[in-house]
């Protein structure tokens, strides 16, 4: 495979933060022999981001959006618009550190990687040694997408993920349009990059956790300024629920699935899970998108129970 990458960062009112991290970026790209472009897609700012851009950095490709859009439209623009066979999304507010990009390029040798994410280091640097990898299990009838704590073991190994960070991972361009990009229905955020890790999954195909690469992430940088918190995790339980509608197939785990949720919508306000019951009354909206794309699904290689045993392993060597 060629390894030749762009490196996409999606803009929304971004200036103060691409002046402050494409120096580290550019600091970074100038000591790499892999052949690179950077393409900002600028979604719709009202600041000077596309000025800005023109006149510091007048190498990077330049998408101005008209319209604000969401995340997932504006890589998936980024993603049709490069030129490379790989790309590397990185969020606006995430900084590089040098050597970032060769160890999550060589992964892209092997024909059945998907995506590879860099490990993000707290700004603060607090537990400089631990790893978090994301996994899934699947309970009380519904997904749970979370982090594990890892510690030294992983300090030089790739490890095997559930999904990848949409903010500062590489993925297979081939693979990544062949899927259709991220499902712009998960607007404006979160769970956009779970949904195509697991169908790449369903598709035998995988994500990586790589430690070597290194990046500081600057967490809510665009997202806290503009929503707020009722408003973010609502979306957060919504977009769970759309996510298991759209993506779950197995007869048995779609049982347990509506078993659940009746009972888990009452209770939850009660124990102090409202924005789970809001969440699911945010979800109801998107029932005809929902049954679209369920039909629009290419066939899979794995069920739903297979990719999910895979991650009852303990190690995520596989």
């Amino acid at each position: 495979m060629d390894k030749s990458v762009s490196i996409i960062i999606p803009s929304w009112n971004g200036e103060h933060l691409l002046e402050r991290n494409l120096p580290f970026l550019f600091k970074a790209l100038q000591k790499t022999a892999i052949p690179n472009e950077v393409v900002v897609v600028d979604d719709g700012s009202r600041d000077n981001t596309a000025q800005f851009v023109r006149n510091n950095h007048p190498k990077i490709k330049l998408i101005k959006l008209k319209l604000n859009q969401g995340f997932a439209h504006a890589c998936n623009i980024g993603a049709l618009e490069s030129r490379n066979s790989i790309i590397y999304l990185l969020n606006s507010d995430v900084q590089v550190k040098e050597n970032f990009l060769e160890p999550v390029v060589e992964h892209f040798e092997k024909d059945d990687v998907f995506a590879v994410s860099s490990r993000e280091i707290a700004v603060d640097g607090s537990c400089g040694d631990c790893h978090f990898l994301n996994w899934i299990k699947f309970k009380f009838g519904i997904f749970w997408n979370y982090y594990k704590e890892i510690k030294d073991p992983f300090l030089e190994l790739p490890a095997a993920v559930f999904a990848v960070s949409g903010g500062y991972s590489a993925f297979d361009r081939e693979k990544f349009i062949a899927l259709n990009g991220f499902d712009e229905m998960y607007k404006p955020f979160y769970w956009e990059d779970v949904d195509i890790c697991y169908r790449a999954w369903k598709q035998g195909w995988k994500s990586l956790y790589e430690p070597r690469s290194t990046v500081y992430h600057f967490s809510k940088g665009t997202i806290g300024r503009r929503y707020n918190r009722i408003y973010i995790k609502s979306i957060h339980w919504r977009n769970r629920f759309l996510f298991t509608w759209k993506n779950l197939k197995d007869k048995d785990l779609l049982l347990r699935h509506f078993l659940f949720l009746p009972p888990s919508i009452i209770v939850a306000p009660f124990l102090g899970h409202t924005f789970f019951s809001i969440g699911f009354l945010f979800a109801l909206r998107y029932l005809k998108d929902v049954g679209r794309k369920r039909k629009e699904e290419t066939k899979d290689s794995f069920s739903d129970a297979q990719v999910l045993n895979l991650f009852r392993k303990k190690d995520g060597k596989f």
